[in-house]
């Protein structure tokens, strides 16, 4: 939701000048309650953010594959502004059910039941799903029904303690390491 901050950029296009940059760079950043941009960590590869970028395919493409062809005037490729926000459609739901107060409301505040189901409703229709594609939902399917099963099997067979399923990185986050 940072990606257009001008803060944000201002500080990424400096950092790439100052280091000269160029290639693929993911940066984590904190912003303060009062606005203040903090950068935390720094990586030259690509992270869940790649997703973003599902309506720029030839563009982004020819950046990373031909960086010679393209000229500096254009810039850096960026998401365009009519791609859905990319979710893991299970974590969305997860949190937006599992949240406490969704659980509370749903059980004592009969009233804010319709915010919770609107939420819901959202997730489903005005978000992408990373693996979800209509014309090919088996890496969708085989996530859900296939990898997770099997990766919370071997875990709970092999007696681990998990903090949470990844579905980014389809792992299962277990205490105390990976």
């Amino acid at each position: 939701p940072y990606a257009g901050v001008p803060a944000i950029r201002a500080w990424v296009s400096e950092f790439c000048r100052h280091y000269a940059l160029s290639g693929v760079v993911c940066i984590d950043f904190f912003v303060t309650d009062d606005g203040v941009v903090k950068a935390i960590e720094c990586n030259p590869r690509f992270s869940s953010n790649i997703m973003e970028f599902h309506r720029n395919r030839g563009e982004l493409g020819r950046v990373l594959l031909s960086p010679d062809t393209v000229p500096a005037s254009e810039g850096p490729v960026l998401p365009r502004p009519n791609a859905a926000e990319v979710n893991w459609l299970l974590t969305d739901l997860y949190y937006e059910v599992a949240k406490p107060a969704a659980i509370h409301a749903a059980s004592c505040r009969w009233w804010r039941l319709p915010k919770y189901t609107a939420t819901l409703f959202s997730i489903l229709l005005f978000k992408k799903d990373a693996y979800f594609d209509p014309h090919d939902p088996l890496p969708f399917l085989a996530l859900y029904l296939l990898h997770l099963p099997v990766l919370l099997a071997r875990t709970l067979y092999n007696g681990n303690r998990w903090a949470k399923i990844d579905l980014c990185i389809g792992k299962m986050t277990e205490e105390f390491g990976d």
